[in-house]
């Protein structure tokens, strides 16, 4: 499954030179930190030693999701780039056949953004939570309120990279430990399996997980009791358990530690009241990977905002002014401008994760499925006040799941992998991609396995249509 020279190895005295840079950053909030990678191997007896030392095991992953380049990092070869491009957010103006390769739901099982940005990629970080996992378990050293909230974070990490595999590949394997030779030869779990461990896991982070975010410094950048219920309203819409994902989100907005901004220009700010859990960039001189690569300042050279999209908000709607910049030159580009900074020493904005306002729109589709119009629709409008609109009045449910699947595109665009996920979970994503792209097909709504995970297991089948 994995190459084993992508798993980590430590040891303690390289470790412990970068683990009070790293429990440094995420605590206090360092505005740059340089540290190169450890060459350590996760072992109880060294990295679990200490409350500490296992605190920056942790925060590790988070470090090195954010200094790449894939995966979940918001940056060129990330969810946010390639699954926009797959479906209908973004349009490519790059010059890289690999990258084009998804706007055209071309794929192939070479691709190396493919391999190495997102399966290799999230296959680490799993591994690297399995060792924490196995760490805290074998560990009697840790204190007792330290190990459980450490688990329960690193169960709520392993989900997030379990949920997205899932939704991108389908029948994956499914690894809860670090034995190679074992994890190299698994067959592909099905899907209801994979997301039994993902709701496990988020069920257990629920128990574990601090109310408040005290043990982040205050900051919303690590996970904490409602950023797991989040995400288990997410999940459990998604596995279409609408009384589930109903209870789920009103965890949530019932909690007063988050309101929606008035301002949308407030929305995406560092620890803003809306913020559920956000990711804080750790690149020199640089805010956020979004706004380093959406914002435009000359004709782009990788991707811009469909048109489309553009063009399907109504007029007086404030995301549309707001979170939306044009450029124009030969011709008018646009481009997602949630995030303002593309260049800036000072720390201003990080990269949100789960946010409020996903919330009243998975409750509002969750309470139109159960036959609740009303409360379906007022959890609607209330996201369509904020963008400045003018309540509906819709008595259909038909219609009314239309509106709320709109308005998911409007207020949730670019914001990794939501509209990709939307088009396959709803089964509309022929009918919305076909009229655009040339070579789509159905069996499109699934990535390939990359080539080479197939050729070193046996045991994996290559996902239909590839």
């Amino acid at each position: 499954m994995i190459n084993k020279n992508i798993l980590i190895r430590i040891r303690r005295h390289t470790f412990l030179k970068v683990v009070t840079g790293i429990y440094l950053f995420f605590t206090f909030g360092c505005d740059t930190i340089e540290v190169e990678e450890p060459n350590f191997q996760l072992t109880s007896t060294t990295v679990f030693e200490e409350d500490e030392t296992a605190e920056a095991a942790v925060l590790g992953i988070y470090s090195n999701m954010m200094s790449s380049e894939g995966f979940v990092s918001g940056s060129f070869q990330s969810l946010t780039t390639v699954t926009g491009l797959a479906a209908d957010d973004l349009v490519d103006y790059s010059f890289n056949p690999t990258q084009r390769q998804f706007f055209e739901n071309a794929l192939v099982p070479t691709n190396t953004i493919l391999e190495f940005n997102i399966w290799n990629e999230s296959y680490r970080y799993i591994y690297h939570a399995n060792a924490v996992l196995e760490g805290i378990e074998e560990s009697s050293n840790l204190t007792p309120e330290v190990a459980k909230r450490l688990e329960g974070e690193t169960r709520f990490l392993r989900a997030f990279c379990y949920f997205h595999l899932v939704n991108l590949f389908g029948e994956i394997p499914l690894t809860t430990g670090t034995d190679y030779e074992l994890n190299s030869s698994l067959e592909a779990s099905a899907v209801a399996d994979i997301y039994q461990l993902i709701g496990e896991d988020l069920n257990a982070a629920i128990e574990s997980l601090p109310e408040d975010y005290s043990f982040a410094g205050g900051e919303r950048i690590r996970p904490n009791k409602w950023a797991a219920h989040a995400f288990l309203a997410r999940v459990e819409l998604y596995r279409q358990n609408w009384n589930a994902a109903e209870l789920h989100a009103s965890q949530v907005i019932d909690q007063s530690l988050y309101s929606l901004p008035e301002d949308l220009n407030a929305v995406f700010l560092a620890n803003s009241m809306e913020a559920i859990l956000q990711f804080r960039p750790i690149l020199r001189n640089f805010n956020t990977k979004e706004g380093r690569m959406f914002i435009l300042n000359f004709n782009p050279f990788h991707v811009s905002l469909r048109p489309g999209l553009v063009e399907s908000f109504e007029a007086e709607d404030l995301r549309r002014s707001q979170w939306i910049g044009s450029l124009t030159t030969n011709q008018t580009y646009y481009y997602p401008f949630k995030y303002k900074v593309r260049f800036s020493p000072t720390l201003t904005e990080y990269s949100m994760v789960f946010r409020l306002a996903e919330q009243y729109l998975i409750r509002a589709e969750a309470r139109t499925m159960q036959g609740d119009l009303t409360g379906g629709l007022q959890d609607l409008n209330t996201i369509r006040s904020r963008a400045g609109l003018s309540p509906l009045e819709i008595s259909d449910a038909g219609e009314l799941l239309d509106a709320i699947l709109l308005e998911r595109r409007h207020e949730l665009f670019t914001e990794r992998a939501h509209r990709w996920y939307d088009l396959k979970r709803t089964e509309r994503a022929t009918e919305v991609l076909e009229p655009l792209k040339e070579q789509w097909q159905e069996s499109d709504v699934l990535f390939p396995i990359p080539q080479n995970e197939i050729r070193k297991n046996s045991n994996l089948e290559q996902n239909a249509g590839y």
